[in-house]
């Protein structure tokens, strides 16, 4: 993040130099818009979670199928109850299951240092009870899909997901805080 020039003083870095993820995460928590960084760690959650469930698909086991409904079932409760931290752990839970599911054992943590900034997101789209039954379908798609061992279907479920995702943050999230900007 710094750069040392001897005798003439240390200077920040550009963002795009920095080599710690740590700070860079937590530099793009403050300096960014909300929106701005959670469309970012969805382009991020795209790239490692289409892949993560194509292996899941083939490898997973009835425990991690099982584990699944379990999450889509506590997510559905949640809704009902307007529980939106429960929707969110029930929700994170569904994910990091299809990443163990993977088979690989380095896939979960590949999202491990954006923790906090997921939650965060995740708590900002799940507070529209439209994006929660938008995810549960989505996620009621992936099971099917990974349950049925194909892993082209699987990847077109979990893209279908994130798009869903992206769409719902651009309406529901950002469109509200657009609206409210203008106001």
């Amino acid at each position: 993040m710094l750069e040392v020039q001897r005798g003439r003083g240390t200077f920040v870095n550009p963002p795009d130099a920095w080599s710690s993820l740590d700070v860079l995460v937590r530099a793009s928590a403050r300096g960014s818009s909300p929106g701005g960084v959670a469309e970012r760690l969805l382009e991020a959650r795209r790239m490692v979670e289409v892949g993560a469930v194509q292996l899941a698909a083939v490898r997973r086991s009835a425990e991690h199928l099982e584990q699944m409904r379990a999450c889509i079932a506590e997510m559905l409760a949640a809704s009902v109850e307007g529980d939106v931290d429960l929707f969110v752990e029930a929700d994170m839970a569904f994910h990091d299951t299809i990443m163990r599911a993977s088979g690989n054992v380095f896939v979960p943590f590949l999202l491990e240092p954006f923790g906090a900034l997921l939650v965060e997101a995740r708590r900002q789209t799940s507070a529209v009870p439209q994006i929660q039954r938008n995810a549960i379908a989505e996620h009621e798609r992936i099971v099917d899909a990974v349950r049925g061992g194909d892993p082209e279907r699987a990847r077109d479920a979990m893209e279908s997901h994130m798009a869903q995702t992206q769409a719902d943050l651009r309406v529901h999230v950002l469109g509200a805080e657009r609206a409210e900007e203008r106001a």
